[in-house]
């Protein structure tokens, strides 16, 4: 079901007509460990925020996290708000620049079915290392896994250079992103965007009331000898 298929164009306030409805809860976004991102179906019950903390080794690394750019307040989990009822929506209706304008939590009131969040990684440690992170679907209802799609955006702000990405799941393959930030050297400042949502393109009715669970996970593969 395409974004069309749910507002209508009018002067007034837009009328807005049924479509498939999820609950998006929450999400963690934990630096070297994971976040928990969790869509839980519609006749869910609300469990809160979903978030794990990071491990004392992996804070001894200094990779940090931070939902501002001057790392007054580092953190090693930041936390998504929960969002209700999350219907069906394209990707070419995401705000991006907006989204991007924004730290921590953007709101979309023209289209809420979309979670975008921003945040920084540091590397306040001794050494250059390459980390991985990763994002796997946990479990899933009503193979609403098939319609999920995760665009990454990571900015570096030494360089300013930009990597976007969108992902969606593969086959049987648990992982929707898999993927190696390398040489992630010492004092290094990345700008991070992460946008979820479930694509019209690829929904349909008999996904309604479907939900996805989530798991992101950062971690040190090895330190960059030179």
């Amino acid at each position: 079901m395409r974004i069309s298929d749910v507002f209508v164009s009018s002067t007034t306030k837009p009328v807005r007509k049924m479509t498939k409805k999820f609950f998006l809860f929450g999400a963690g976004i934990t630096g070297l460990i994971s976040g928990l991102i969790a869509i839980v179906t519609f006749y869910g019950q609300f469990t809160g925020l979903f978030t794990l903390t990071m491990q004392r080794d992996a804070m001894d690394k200094g990779i940090e996290l931070s939902v501002t750019r001057d790392f007054l307040e580092p953190k090693s989990t930041l936390s998504i708000e929960p969002m209700n009822e999350i219907g069906d929506m394209l990707e070419s209706d995401i705000d991006v620049d907006a989204a991007r304008n924004v730290d921590g939590q953007f709101y979309d009131e023209r289209i809420p079915y979309y979670i975008a969040y921003t945040y920084y990684l540091r590397n306040s440690g001794k050494e250059m290392v390459n980390i991985s992170y990763r994002l796997r679907v946990i479990d899933s209802y009503k193979g609403v896994d098939k319609a999920v799609k995760i665009r990454y955006i990571v900015e570096d702000l030494d360089t300013g250079e930009i990597r976007d990405k969108t992902y969606m799941k593969k086959g049987d393959n648990p992982y929707i992103i898999d993927e190696v930030l390398e040489r992630f050297s010492e004092g290094a400042v990345k700008k991070i965007t992460i946008f979820m949502w479930f694509d019209g393109e690829y929904t349909d009715a008999s996904m309604f009331g479907g939900g996805i669970k989530l798991d992101m996970a950062y971690s040190i593969l090895n330190a960059v000898v030179e």
